[in-house]
């Protein structure tokens, strides 16, 4: 077992856990101690921690957790606010279970970077795929696109994308001995 903890050293993480209820944080800022060493003295004191405090105890939720973070989505598709709401778990696991419940999120959609692409730019780059199918040279045309973009566009329009001609470089002719 480690050297204990001094009295002021103990006064000075049940301080901070005070202000701030998450492990790793307390650890980070009070120094010299691991996130296990405040997470047990949390437990002796019976402070309640955040949860996902980076100790490596991770608790699984409930069902009736479950339940109530699904009925919250139901009423508020939006994974993030919902995690925020109710402190259960964070904005990804809200997330995963709101796909296990078959629930769309439709809020927040744009800030993960869902659909960015306007219709108007969407429907010019599915016409210039049909002329061309080479997503670099469309991405080229457009020039606010990126070829990736073009080219999971094209794959969910069912565009077939054509690579283009590689410029490769003929390597110089080796001297004529005499």
């Amino acid at each position: 077992m480690g050297p204990l903890l001094s009295a002021e050293k103990k006064q000075e993480i049940l301080i901070a856990l005070a202000h701030d209820p998450c492990a790793t944080n307390v650890a980070r800022a009070v120094g010299g101690v691991s996130v296990t060493t405040v997470w047990r003295l949390a437990q002796q004191e019976q402070m309640k921690l955040k949860r996902g405090s980076a100790t490596g105890r991770r608790k699984r939720l409930s069902t009736q957790e479950r339940r109530r973070i699904v009925l919250a989505l139901e009423r508020n598709p939006n994974a993030k606010a919902v995690a925020e709401k109710l402190g259960l778990a964070s904005s990804t696991t809200v997330a995963k279970l709101a796909k296990q419940a078959e629930i769309t999120l439709t809020a927040g959609e744009k800030a993960r970077g869902k659909n960015h692409v306007s219709d108007e730019t969407r429907a010019a780059l599915t016409a210039k795929l049909k002329e061309n199918p080479n997503a670099r040279q469309v991405a080229r045309e457009l020039g606010s696109i990126s070829h990736e973009t073009v080219r999971k566009i094209a794959q969910s329009e069912g565009i077939t994308l054509q690579r283009g001609t590689p410029v490769r470089k003929t390597p110089a002719p080796l001297p004529c001995p005499l």
